[in-house]
């Protein structure tokens, strides 16, 4: 057993027990560990993922790298599948719109993928008579989305706008239920596009909490390859790089993206 899997269930805890080769399982949830000296094919953790959902069941594919390199942002995200998290009522908080220094330093600790450029930005904050309830976040911001500018769609009929959601994350260690679709409302009601759009990482999501909004799957993006520097575990997309890669460094993946559509009614 590698140290990375050695860690990882140490972290989890004796409520995950093994289910297959490197793959721990609680309740409806899975977490299938690839340590960088064993990676296995895309074909391999493209069928697990489409087994598991099949069960109707979650499940995670966890690098190792992004295990090293994203420590705080990824044992949270293991925790609340194990149940462990402080649950927010979206009707506990206000929604207002957030600057892009905000946005940038909520999703830089709270988002796997960190900040990106986006054009708009809502925050759920706890109310005045929630701040000392025992929450433990920053300036009371307990969920962010970020969206992009809106894009004409001549195609789809004359004035029609598509609005894209490209970020959402919860305070780390904190679920506010309701908190996604809070968001969304506000953005469509500021904005009043004629359809959403986003994406689920399937590394870690079916794209459940969507389709409860009244997103609809309409497609998804293939598998993306990387450069990982083992060094400092950075991932390079190989068709930015500017010069060959370094012979040291190894060809990780991802298993691409679930694209979701919300069409207003």
């Amino acid at each position: 057993m590698s140290d990375f899997q050695s860690a990882v269930e140490a972290f989890l805890g004796p409520d995950w027990r093994s289910d297959g080769d490197r793959i721990l399982r609680h309740a409806r949830h899975a977490v299938h560990l690839i340590p960088l000296d064993a990676i296995p094919s895309p074909e391999t953790c493209l069928a697990l993922s489409d087994r598991f959902e099949s069960m109707g069941d979650t499940l995670v594919h966890l690098w190792e790298d992004t295990w090293r390199r994203d420590t705080l942002i990824t044992r949270s995200r293991l925790r609340a599948m194990s149940g462990r998290f402080a649950r927010v009522s979206a009707r506990l908080t206000d929604v207002r719109p957030v600057t892009r220094p905000e946005r940038d330093r909520f999703f830089t600790h709270n988002h796997l993928q960190g900040t990106v450029k986006m054009k708009y930005g809502y925050g759920l904050f706890l109310k005045d008579k929630y701040q000392n309830a025992g929450f433990n976040v920053t300036d009371g911001c307990v969920a962010m989305a970020g969206f992009g500018a809106l894009r004409p769609m001549p195609s789809r009929g004359e004035g029609y706008r598509s609005g894209e959601l490209v970020r959402f994350a919860n305070a780390l260690d904190h679920l506010v239920v309701g908190g996604l679709d809070k968001l969304v409302q506000a953005f469509l009601r500021d904005h009043a596009p004629d359809d959403v759009m986003t994406y689920a990482d399937r590394d870690w999501s079916t794209g459940g909490s969507y389709e409860k909004l009244g997103f609809r799957r309409v497609g998804a993006t293939p598998v993306q390859f990387f450069w990982l520097d083992p060094d400092t575990l950075i991932r390079y997309y190989p068709e930015r790089l500017d010069v060959d890669p370094d012979p040291r460094w190894i060809r990780v993946f991802n298993t691409g993206n679930y694209k979701y559509l919300l069409e207003k009614r």
